[in-house]
């Protein structure tokens, strides 16, 4: 995979091709493609090979073509505004094309460097008091060792509401590494001088495999659509269409490769966000 030549031009032109194909399914189009595609300046060798892995999520367009009903999310526009089910079919489709090509490129960055930035908490020097690790609810299994804080008062803010969730009188950013519930869903905050209890010594995952999403895409990630409540099981899913690129500055990596993140999200038709995690 290649910031230079991300995967979702080809699957925005599968898409409309598809649309005005006669085609019933899509491998009979897949099958029809070059050996190579040249879409914005862009060489797609073998792009069949390419969008295999990944086909499954054309599913909702192959019904919408056959006229059956489908199903989303809510998912709404910055004015608050829910998405025609078209629009919003293309904004959940882009996100999940990009967070599958985005994990191997995260991966292929940390593997080789050992960084431990996103499995710790902030030092003692940092301005910011903890860190955040989203989590989903079968993902709490992965920390039994963290106590789990959930009340009426925690599921009515967030890590970073103001004022901030109290516990016997002191933020709970004071009080030792735990598991919370939200309003969102779960998070695992780790405080100053924290870790993560599966970095092992020399740097590396213990459960590298079987790790959160959260820990998949820790330096570039997606948000053509944030996630605003649905991470556990009792709420419904519920997005915001942002049409954004995340790049986490504090990474050595994002810096070197800052003009390849930027071209990777104008050829994705996304706004390129750097930010810092730990300030």
């Amino acid at each position: 995979m290649d910031l230079k030549k991300p995967l979702w031009p080809l699957f925005e032109f599968v898409t409309q091709l598809y649309l005005i194909s006669p085609h019933g399914g899509l491998e009979d189009l897949i099958q029809e493609l070059p050996d190579d595609l040249k879409l914005l300046d862009i060489i797609y060798k073998q792009p069949s090979m390419l969008i295999r892995p990944i086909a499954s999520v054309f599913d909702n367009l192959a019904l919408i073509k056959k006229g059956r009903d489908i199903t989303l999310p809510d998912i709404r526009d910055e004015d608050g505004k829910e998405l025609p089910l078209f629009d919003a079919m293309i904004s959940l489709t882009k996100q999940r094309v990009l967070e599958y090509e985005l994990e191997a490129i995260n991966s292929a960055l940390c593997g080789p460097c050992s960084c431990v930035l996103c499995c710790t908490g902030p030092d003692l020097s940092a301005r910011q008091e903890f860190f955040e690790i989203p989590l989903l609810d079968e993902e709490i299994s992965l920390f039994s060792r963290f106590p789990i804080v959930d009340s009426m008062k925690s599921r009515a803010k967030t890590a970073y509401s103001e004022p901030e969730l109290e516990i016997d009188g002191a933020p709970f950013y004071k009080r030792p590494s735990a598991i919370y519930h939200w309003a969102t869903g779960y998070s695992l905050i780790l405080v100053r001088g924290a870790a993560c209890p599966h970095l092992n010594a020399s740097g590396s995952c213990n459960i590298y495999s079987s790790r959160p999403v959260a820990c998949r895409k820790p330096q570039i990630f997606p948000f053509v659509i944030e996630r605003l409540s649905g991470r556990h099981q009792d709420a419904a899913e519920r997005y915001l269409r942002r049409d954004a690129l995340l790049a986490i500055w504090d990474c050595p990596y994002v810096k070197e490769f800052k003009a390849e993140i930027i071209t990777y999200a104008r050829l994705c038709n996304l706004t390129c966000i750097f930010k810092e995690n730990k300030a």
